[in-house]
Order: structure tokens, then C-alpha cells, then sequence
């Protein structure tokens, strides 16, 4: 089922997106935006949560990638178990682009890994997928308020009620939401004959004065999804075996190669994993400082994705409190390796800032220091990442 709706929407995308008009000014626009969701229960109480959206339209507002990120969920039946839906990484297709006139429709899918706390049990995370539709309308000089619903597959867990038992519990499937978002576009400007001389007298002062291979620096926000398990904790049956789901910040200094087409940086992301159930508790506090080198593929009307490799260094700090009866800590450095992919979304050679999606598989050389070996494959998404040239804003 998942992967029939996932190839209907590819190919539906596809062939709107050949059709699209061309102007590379207007190819995409990124957003910010609140969103109110309201989730109906099963084993769970009903709930109502208060989101922020971050994300952007693609090849002509006819593709919107986004995340959505909690900000407060609220039982509304005042159950003492914790369910979250988190952060939310969906894409949508909208046929036909924005309009102020009359509503238009939306379809679209999710990915999402709901969190699940029930008294002092541990916090568990499963993947899940889903599928969403609605309307948006248009208004003012580009805001939009959209109203959707959605229903999620795969709604059945297993959750350790105490280190000894086990309970199946049936989490939401259904979910409505009203959101209210803001577009902001720095390139749509560039699309007339006097715009584009100015790009062009631009990117000859810069061949010139070597500005077109330069410096930059970056700044997002990833998430980490453990795709292994951390060792030290398979001898304790009730706690998840892999860590849920956590944020952080992807800093980069890098340098643009413009003749190759390719870039070069130096990241630095720090994560914290932890969790803690029924008197056990372990915190993961790892700082990955990587080298990565990439290559950009094609440039279809402003949207370039890139491919390359990474190899650096993790400092990791870790700690496992079993009640009164046990704590142990471990330090350590370990190689990490992997593959980072994406794209940037770059109208003209002469931005000073631009949007980027990065996308990494990394892994961590086994090494392990006592029991507390934290080594382990992450699967890193960043969707949204400011890139600036600091050398092109004069």
C-alpha cells in the first residue's frame, strides 16, 4: 500500500513537473509557519498539539518539503499516558500551485517517529508513515492557511508496562490540522530583462575579483534516526535497544569550488541520546566533527543535488544509572565515516546565501570502552540549512 501511494505520487510529481514553466527565479520559496493539530485516540487519550513549521516549495510551488517540529502536545482528556506524534518530515504535491480565488487541493506523505511514555516507562519511538490531504488558499502578498487531514499506517506497539511485561498498545491513526504559513521568496525580483543584466554584470565583477570560489558558512537544524542498536543496552529486555529520536544543530565552514562545481567543509553536530525507564537511565553525549566532500550533479532550473563522501572524528561521553546498584561511564573517540547527499536550491552563481537539504548515512567504528559502547549507524536529515557567503554581500 505504502509503496503503491509512493509511486503514484513520483510519477504524478513528475509529470507535472516537466510541464512547469522554467524561470529558475521563482523555482522555489521557503516558509515558516504554526500549525494546530488534533489527533483521535485509541489506546491513547485525544490530543491537541501546537506546532512550527519550517520548509519550502519546489519546481514551481508544485512541491512542498517541510518538517514539522512540536512545540506543545496537550492530552485533552487528562490521561496520565504521553503520547507525541514528532517531528514530522512530510512531502506534498500540489497540482495546482497557490491561488487567492478559491481553495486548492493537496495530497501528500509523512514520515514521522511518535514517542510513546506510559507512568516511568521508557520513551519509545517507531517509525511511521503516512498520507495526507486538504486545501490551501492564498492571501495577502504570499501567505497561506491550509486545513488537512491525515491517517497514519502501522498503529500497533509493543510497550514494556515493567521490566517483566509487556502490553500491546494501538496508537492514533486520524489527525486534523490548520496551518498558517509565510513565504519568503529573495529571488522572484530576478526574472526581468534589467534583473537579469544586474546578475550577469555581477558575475563578472566576481569572475574577476575571485568571488565566485569562496567561503561560506552554514547553520540548520538535523535529526538523528539510529538505524543500530547500542550495545550496552541489549542485556535490559525492556528498554528500546535504540535511541529515540533527537535534535540538534549542523554548523559547517566550508569552500565553494566554482570551476568544479563541488564544495568542501568542516561540520560539527552535537547530539545528546538518552532515555530512562523504571530506575535505568543512560545519556549518549557525542560531538561528530567531520570533513565532507561533494560534488554537485546537474543544475535543473536552480535545483542542484550533490553527492559525496565524509570521514571524521566522534567525542563521545556516555553514562548508564541503573538505580542505586550500578553506574558506569565511558569516554572515547571513534572514526565515523559514511555518505552525505542532497541538494541546493541556487537561482543564480552569484547568491550570498542559499538554501540547503543534507542528508547523511553515517557509521562509527565498534569500539567499545567497558560496557558503555555507544558506536552505532545514524541515518542524519537536515532540511532546511541557511548558507552564506559572507564574501558576496558587498
Amino acid at each position: 500500500m505504502i509503496r503503491t501511494v509512493t509511486a503514484i505520487f513520483i510519477l504524478t510529481f513528475l509529470s507535472t513537473a516537466a510541464t512547469a514553466q522554467k524561470d529558475p527565479y521563482k523555482f522555489a520559496q521557503t516558509y515558516f509557519g504554526l500549525q494546530a493539530d488534533g489527533l483521535i485516540g485509541s489506546d491513547t487519550p485525544n490530543l491537541g498539539s501546537a506546532r512550527f513549521l519550517i520548509g519550502g516549495t519546489h519546481f514551481w510551488q508544485k512541491a512542498d518539503f517541510y518538517i514539522s517540529i512540536p512545540l506543545v502536545t496537550r492530552s485533552l482528556e487528562g490521561d496520565n499516558s504521553d503520547y507525541k506524534e514528532g517531528v514530522i518530515t512530510g512531502f506534498r504535491y500540489i497540482p495546482f500551485g497557490f491561488s487567492r480565488k478559491m481553495p486548492r487541493p493537496f495530497i501528500g506523505a509523512q514520515w514521522l517517529t511518535p514517542e510513546i511514555r506510559l507512568s516511568d516507562g521508557p520513551r519509545l519511538e517507531k517509525s511511521r508513515f503516512g498520507i495526507e490531504g486538504g486545501f490551501n488558499l492564498a492571501f495577502g502578498s504570499l501567505y497561506t492557511v491550509e486545513v488537512s487531514g491525515h491517517y497514519l499506517f502501522d498503529n500497533d506497539l509493543y510497550y514494556p508496562t515493567s521490566r517483566e511485561s509487556i502490553r500491546m498498545i494501538t496508537a492514533p491513526s486520524y489527525g486534523i490540522s490548520v496551518a498558517f504559513k509565510k513565504y519568503l521568496d529573495s529571488t522572484a525580483g530576478l526574472s526581468s530583462p534589467e534583473s537579469k543584466a544586474y546578475v550577469q554584470k555581477h558575475f563578472e565583477t566576481f569572475e574577476e575579483e575571485g568571488r565566485l570560489s569562496t567561503w561560506n558558512f552554514a547553520i540548520g537544524l538535523s535529526a538523528n534516526v539510529a538505524v543500530s542498536d547500542l550495545d550496552f543496552l541489549k542485556e535490559y529486555s525492556f528498554m528500546p535497544n535504540r535511541p529515540p529520536l533527537s535534535l540538534y544543530p549542523d554548523i559547517a565552514l566550508g569552500y565553494y569550488f566554482h570551476e568544479l562545481d563541488a564544495a568542501i567543509r568542516v561540520s560539527w553536530r552535537p547530539m545528546k541520546l538518552s532515555d530512562e525507564a523504571y530506575g535505568l537511565s543512560y545519556e549518549v553525549r557525542q560531538h561528530r566533527l567531520a570533513i565532507e566532500g561533494f560534488k554537485f550533479l546537474f543544475d535543473y532550473h536552480g535545483f542542484l543535488p550533490f553527492l559525496g563522501l565524509s570521514v571524521g572524528n566522534d567525542f563521545v561521553n556516555a553514562e548508564l544509572i541503573d538505580g542505586e546498584l550500578a553506574k558506569e561511564e565511558g569516554q572515547y573517540t571513534a572514526l565515523s565515516y559514511g555518505i552525505t547527499f542532497g541538494w541546493d536550491i541556487r537561482p543564480t552563481r552569484i547568491q550570498n546565501m542559499i538554501l540547503r537539504t543534507n542528508l547523511r548515512y553515517t557509521l562509527q567504528s565498534n569500539k567499545n570502552v567497558g560496557a558503555i559502547g555507544a558506536s552505532g549507524n545514524n541515518l542524519e536529515i537536515n532540511f532546511i540549512q541557511f548558507v552564506i557567503y559572507p564574501s558576496r554581500w558587498k
